[in-house]
């Protein structure tokens, strides 16, 4: 068989076993090219200029297996076990949530803070999962990274990312509940100052049991923290208050949110650290993804 031919043939598959549920997916079309290029081990622009070739019974096996699981709602970053990032591939699996592309806001604007920062800070990613934001950090400014994770596959495969991209040397991960596995290392290293991100779970538990199929696959714990989904974050400043001093004199702190937390985030913070500068960002769709906090 071809590829255009397969390439065809794995459109009309996805776009026949369309759902209700599939309205706000990725396109079918892209779908199929997608995984049709992993399969072949190629480039979008190569697929395309390989669309005469014969494909392989293996390759052709492995792609009609790959339409398979996308119709049962299965992403694609996993079929494929990879997902860009700010410009990099980071390994993923179903231990880990997928890598989205508005989280670069969150490096955007800790990267921000460190070019402007008088001193080089510590730089502290708390629910590391696959490594993008920590390790992001990591390879864009040449700091050490430490990161901690809940789940032990989780920092497997920040690990394997991190010696992927060459920055194992900078980004450290360890297993437990936001910094408590990490309070013995700051200790040691007395930052002066530090820039802390924290892509936490933030889905409330009707958010979660209402969500898309696709996002069923993803790690549970990674994704709905509780009644209000601030489960996590009310977690981490309660620790960030017991251990106020070993975060140095100032200390940045970036939260991911869901747009209907917009006030909801800076009150818990406010409530806690009464003095603390707050800012709201919004992604490229204009929506409030991003809490900055100065404390």
């Amino acid at each position: 068989m071809k590829v255009v031919d397969l390439l065809e043939w794995g459109k009309r598959e996805l776009k026949a076993g369309r759902d209700s549920a599939w309205e706000h997916l990725a396109s079918p079309t892209l779908d199929a090219e997608v995984l049709l290029a992993h399969v072949l081990s190629a480039t979008k622009p190569e697929l395309f200029a390989r669309l005469n070739y014969d494909v392989s019974p293996i390759q052709e096996d492995a792609f009609r297996d790959g339409i398979r699981r996308r119709l049962e709602h299965e992403p694609v970053a996993y079929i494929t076990g990879k997902k860009f990032f700010y410009g990099r591939a980071f390994q993923v699996n179903p231990s880990v949530l997928i890598p989205r592309p508005e989280t670069e806001l969150m490096v955007d604007e800790a990267l921000a803070i460190v070019h402007a920062s008088p001193s080089p800070p510590l730089l502290i990613d708390l629910g590391v999962g696959s490594g993008a934001i920590g390790i992001t950090l990591g390879c864009e400014t040449g700091l050490r990274v430490l990161g901690s994770d809940i789940s032990q596959e989780a920092v497997d495969v920040a690990s394997k990312n991190a010696r992927q991209l060459g920055v194992e040397s900078l980004v450290e991960t360890a297993k437990g509940n936001l910094l408590e596995p990490l309070i013995g290392q700051i200790s040691r290293i007395e930052p002066t100052n530090c820039v802390l991100t924290a892509n936490l779970p933030y889905l409330t538990t009707d958010q979660w049991e209402q969500t898309q199929p696709d996002i069923k696959f993803e790690p549970k714990i990674a994704l709905e923290a509780g009644y209000y989904g601030l489960d996590a974050y009310w977690l981490l400043f309660r620790q960030m208050i017991a251990h106020c001093t070993l975060l140095g004199e100032n200390c940045h702190v970036l939260c991911e949110i869901d747009p209907s937390q917009e006030t909801k985030l800076p009150a818990l913070i406010r409530e806690r650290f009464p003095h603390a500068h707050i800012e709201v960002k919004h992604d490229l769709q204009d929506l409030p993804r991003l809490v900055l906090a100065s404390i």
